[in-house]
C-alpha cells in the first residue's frame, strides 16, 4: 500500500516538474558562486548544462526514457524566476545571452527528445 502511494506520487507530473527546476536552481547558484559570469562560463552554463541537466533529471527521476513535459516545463518555469530576478538588467548582454540560450535549450530539449525517441524505435 505504501509503495503505491509513493509510486503515484513520483509519478506525478508536478513532482516532476518541481524537482527539474530545483535540480536546475542547485547547480545555478554554486556555479554563479564559485565561477562567476562571463562568456565562456556562460555559454557553458546556459547552451550546455540547462538542457543537460533538464533532460537528464527528468529521465533519472521517472526512469522512463521519454520525459520531454517535465524536463521541458522545468526549464521554462527555471528562466522564468531568472527573469523576474534580473529584469531590470534587461539591457546587459548577460541577460541577451540568458534570453538566447532559453530559446536554444528548450529547442536542444525538444531535439533530443524526439531524435532519441525516433533512434530508440528504429533499434527494436
Amino acid at each position: 500500500m505504501k509503495s503505491k502511494a509513493i509510486n503515484r506520487f513520483r509519478g506525478s507530473l508536478i513532482v516532476s516538474i518541481i524537482i527539474v527546476t530545483l535540480s536546475l536552481i542547485s547547480v545555478f547558484i554554486p556555479y554563479s558562486l564559485l565561477l562567476g559570469w562571463d562568456l565562456i562560463t556562460g555559454v557553458v552554463f546556459w547552451f550546455l548544462l540547462v538542457p543537460l541537466i533538464s533532460i537528464l533529471t527528468a529521465r533519472f527521476y521517472n526512469k522512463v526514457k521519454k520525459q520531454i513535459l517535465p524536463g521541458l516545463i522545468g526549464c521554462i518555469i527555471f528562466y522564468l524566476l531568472n527573469v523576474f530576478m534580473i529584469y531590470e538588467h534587461y539591457k546587459t548582454d548577460a541577460f541577451k545571452l540568458m534570453a538566447i540560450g532559453s530559446f536554444v535549450s528548450v529547442l536542444i530539449i525538444i531535439l533530443f527528445e524526439f531524435g532519441f525517441t525516433k533512434i530508440n524505435r528504429g533499434n527494436r
